[in-house]
């Protein structure tokens, strides 16, 4: 699962190829203004809008109680915001999530230059 803002759509395109090639299930959240753009580039799951880490988060425990996605075995790949990172990650854990499960990258905090 891929969880991410605009800056993120290009690692999700990836990872999506990869999980088809090996027969798996891709899924995502995206925290975007524009959520057409996912239908473009048919990464087609859940999506908030822009800076609203507790909308992405109430959207994963959604997908977890439904049973959509299995936290015991599923890989999340968390990138972008370096804040709604910070508050998935610890979501994913309060859920069962084991750390070698998240693979997480900051691509920007507000405010800051160089990453």
């Amino acid at each position: 699962m891929v969880i991410g803002d605009e800056t993120s759509l290009g690692t999700a395109l990836s990872i999506k190829a990869e999980t088809e090639k090996h027969d798996r299930n891709f899924a995502s959240i995206f925290e975007l203004d524009d959520h057409e753009v996912l239908r473009e580039l048919k990464l087609y799951g859940s999506h908030t809008t822009k800076n609203t880490a507790h909308k992405l988060t109430e959207q994963l425990d959604t997908l977890i109680k439904e049973g959509t996605i299995d936290p015991t075995a599923t890989a999340f790949y968390i990138t972008g915001n370096g804040a709604t990172l910070q508050a998935v990650r610890q979501r994913l854990k309060q859920s069962g999530v084991a750390n070698n499960q998240i693979v997480a990258q900051t691509y920007w905090i507000a405010g800051k230059k160089g990453l």
